[in-house]
């Protein structure tokens, strides 16, 4: 999943150097790279690390990217994909001991502008999608893996973001809620039992550049 999210990242940079030196266009598109954390409680993931003598996972760093079609030259409504790669790893006592949380996620983004100027806008979001999740589990002596099926879990999110910038480049802030219940997983290598009923829920807040109005000719 790591060298999904890089290719991602790269063809977002690509695809904005080839877009901003296009000289006409008849669909404005938008283009966002972020950076930020989710905050979680699984219940049965912390469960676990505390029987292992290790701290609970409270929270997720992610980095993605997002690209968009408007929906008219009004700039009102856009539509895409999003993708992020979402990582925690825990740290054990021992040299070589530690539990990594990986999960990859894809959705669909729908955002509705609350107000747009020059220097600044607020919009509003909804996603939906799906998300992959691993548990890794290594000491000095043992290995185990759990994951659930590729992107077989459902994903809902809602939120807000705003920005700051001029014309077509913005620094931009966004908060909203995750709604992610992953359920069971499978055991793919050593003994650990498989995790049941693991709710990944929770707030997210993240920072990036967004790209906007960029012509491209369908």
């Amino acid at each position: 999943m790591n060298k999904i999210a890089l290719l991602l990242l790269s063809f977002t940079i690509s695809y904005s150097h080839t877009a901003f030196s296009a000289s006409s266009g008849e669909v404005p598109s938008q283009i966002r790279i972020f950076y930020g954390k989710g905050l979680v409680n699984s219940t049965v993931i912390n469960d676990y690390l505390t029987t292992q003598n290790l701290d609970s996972i409270k929270d997720i760093n992610r980095i993605g990217a997002e690209v968009a079609l408007y929906s008219g030259s009004s700039k009102m409504f856009n539509f895409g994909l999003k993708y992020f790669l979402g990582q925690k790893t825990i740290d054990g006592a021992t040299s070589g001991e530690h539990a990594t949380v990986t999960q990859g996620v894809w959705q669909f983004i729908g955002r509705a502008t609350l107000t747009r100027k020059d220097t600044h806008y607020i919009d509003f979001l909804l996603g939906a999608g799906g998300g992959s999740l691993a548990f890794l589990r290594e000491t000095a002596t043992s290995r185990s893996m759990l994951e659930r099926n590729q992107y077989s879990s459902r994903i809902f999110t809602a939120g807000f973001s705003a920005g700051f910038g001029y014309k077509r480049l913005y620094f931009y802030l966004e908060a909203g809620y995750d709604h992610n219940y992953v359920g069971s997983m499978e055991r793919t290598s050593g003994s650990l039992t498989p995790f049941e009923g693991i709710d990944m829920s929770g707030p997210y807040a993240t920072i990036g550049i967004m790209i906007d109005g960029i012509p491209i000719t369908p």
